[in-house]
């Protein structure tokens, strides 16, 4: 195990707490043996490094990690650990095959998610427009927001009760945004919007991958 300070350069991040792109300073790292694979007799462990950098604009600790020798990421940008920032889902390998989530919906999010503390009535209209593109994804078509938002979390299509809740929050949601002077949003007005939005995902694309790849698991375990 190690823990030392980090005095290495800043490095340009966004942050995750306030949305801006700025010199971040290095706070520490911390490096410690994680396991890295797994096989019916072996367990293969790596050295995982943990990041944490403060934001030069609010101050706030983004933590990142990734395994040092084989790293899973592309870039420092894509190992953040906290806060959760953009990151919409685990890695594709973690439901495998493959990422359920569409590319072009995780994309858009990514491109939209600094609004949330810049404008969050900018945010909460597109994540309200990346909605009805999950909705057209599941060729769901006809109708306003609620009318298509209330069919794709309908009982049938995501076999849960108690849905009617959801639909009340469609309702909400649907009201967030719209232009009138009266419906000024706040920050925990956007952190509901986005809230809402990855519940929507949970329902639609993770859950029922969670469950294909349990229970591929659970048909090689019996073999």
């Amino acid at each position: 195990m190690m823990l030392m300070s980090r005095k290495n350069q800043n490095e340009i991040l966004e942050c995750s707490h306030c949305g801006n792109r700025t010199p971040h300073a290095p706070v520490f790292e911390y490096l410690y043996p994680m396991l890295f694979d797994e096989t019916d007799d072996q367990r293969y462990t790596e050295e995982y490094r943990w990041l944490g950098f403060s934001c030069a604009t609010c101050g706030g600790l983004n933590l990142y990690g990734d395994f040092l020798k084989y790293p899973v990421n592309r870039d420092l940008a894509r190992s953040r650990l906290y806060p959760r920032g953009f990151d919409l889902a685990p890695p594709g390998r973690v439901l495998s095959p493959g990422q359920p989530v569409p590319g072009g919906i995780m994309q858009l999010y990514e491109e939209v998610w600094p609004l949330r503390q810049r404008s969050p009535a900018a945010f909460t209209g597109q994540i309200k427009r990346l909605l009805l593109e999950i909705c057209a994804e599941q060729q769901i078509g006809a109708g306003d927001f609620r009318t298509r938002m209330k069919h794709l979390l309908s009982t049938e299509r995501c076999g849960l009760a108690g849905l009617e809740s959801l639909h009340e929050l469609v309702d909400a949601i649907g009201d967030m945004g719209d232009g009138r002077p009266e419906t000024r949003l706040t920050l925990s007005d956007v952190q509901s919007v986005d809230d809402f939005f990855r519940l929507v995902l949970e329902l639609v694309y993770l859950i029922p991958a969670r469950i294909r790849k349990l229970s591929r698991e659970v048909q090689v375990s019996s073999r």
